[in-house]
């Protein structure tokens, strides 16, 4: 948590300072000035802090494979599927016509 609240306290007072230059530059009249490169150094190293403190700060990553995970359930419950299940179907015409109910 601490690396997330601090890269955003960088990406902050990055922003700040562009704004700050660019407001410089106005006053002597040079707006078309790339921005000086500590400013740029800053904002690159706070993105990856962010990056960093949000991954640090997430809940730990699950497996791709799901054989940890279906190792715990037998065949049954691993393929039992009730969504697929479909009762109102054509099998009915194939029933004996002979049978009278």
């Amino acid at each position: 948590k601490v690396l997330a609240i601090l890269g955003v306290l960088i990406m902050i007072h990055s922003g700040y300072s562009a704004m700050q230059y660019r407001a410089y530059l106005k006053i002597i009249d040079t707006p078309d000035e790339p921005l000086p490169l500590d400013i740029c150094i800053e904002s690159v190293a706070a993105v990856i802090i962010c990056a960093v403190g949000v991954l640090y700060w997430s809940q730990p990553f699950k497996p791709i494979r799901t054989v940890a995970n279906m190792a715990q359930k037998s065949y049954d419950m691993a393929q039992g599927r009730s969504d697929f299940v479909i009762f109102g179907h054509r099998g009915k015409c194939f029933t004996d016509a002979t049978k009278t109910t």
